[in-house]
């Protein structure tokens, strides 16, 4: 990851603060917030949280933000945590430093999940694929190991052949979304085929849920790869 000195003229830009934290079953946790105030040593974010909350502070928490695009981390200190009805207020120390971890919007993370590809030619005419997710984010998919749901065996296709394409995403037992997609490009690494779609016309609701499961996820591996350990050494 690329470092750099965290230039406190970016935070009116940010739209949303992701907070990494450590909670009282020494647990990681993640807050979706927002910016409510700054100030030159430290700025305040907020989010709705129903039931009781407590966790220690001061306490050492990752922050991750989206600039122009790009996604950032950085390590800094939550020094102090207040509730105002519903809202959880965090008081964050202003970063030293920043890193760079991916130059696009959504976060994107390796998943093994399955998936169905829908592609339909100009006459109308549609093929289904099982497949398997390589990696995802709330802007698209990467998958692999296309296989015909007719004769249960691995094929090729030409995406210059289909108009349209959809894809039925297997999140969880009780999340199933069917998105559009754009077909983006080919790669082939390790005699594993992958195909990578944009997702296309995404309302709102379909953005959080992959954002949200993809957030989750990270966490879940965070703590089975890493033990805990904090994001950036």
């Amino acid at each position: 990851m690329r470092e750099s000195v965290f230039d406190t003229k970016v935070l009116p830009n940010i739209a949303q603060v992701e907070v990494i934290y450590k909670g009282l079953d020494n647990n990681l946790h993640q807050a979706n917030t927002e910016i409510k105030n700054i100030s030159k040593e430290n700025f305040i974010v907020n989010f709705a949280y129903e039931g009781e909350f407590t966790i220690e502070h001061p306490q050492s928490v990752d922050i991750r933000f989206v600039i122009d695009n790009a996604l950032y981390i950085s390590k800094t200190t939550l020094s102090y945590v207040k509730r105002v009805g519903k809202e959880i207020y965090f008081t964050i120390m202003m970063p030293k430093m920043m890193s760079l971890v991916q130059k696009r919007k959504y976060y994107r993370i390796k998943l093994e999940r399955s998936c169905v590809l829908i592609a339909t030619d100009e006459n109308g005419n549609s093929t289904s694929f099982l497949s398997r997710v390589v990696d995802i984010s709330a802007g698209g998919i990467l998958m692999h190991k296309l296989e015909s749901m007719y004769d249960d065996k691995y094929v090729n296709i030409e995406p210059e052949k289909y108009k349209k394409f959809n894809i039925v995403l297997f999140l969880d037992v009780d999340v199933v979304l069917k998105l559009s997609a754009r077909y983006v490009r080919f790669e082939k690494a390790n005699r594993l085929k992958k195909y990578a779609f944009e997702f296309t016309k995404m309302n709102l609701n379909d953005i959080n849920t992959i954002s949200k499961y993809v957030a989750k996820e990270q966490l879940i591996q965070l703590k089975a790869n890493q033990n805990n350990k904090p994001l950036i050494q």
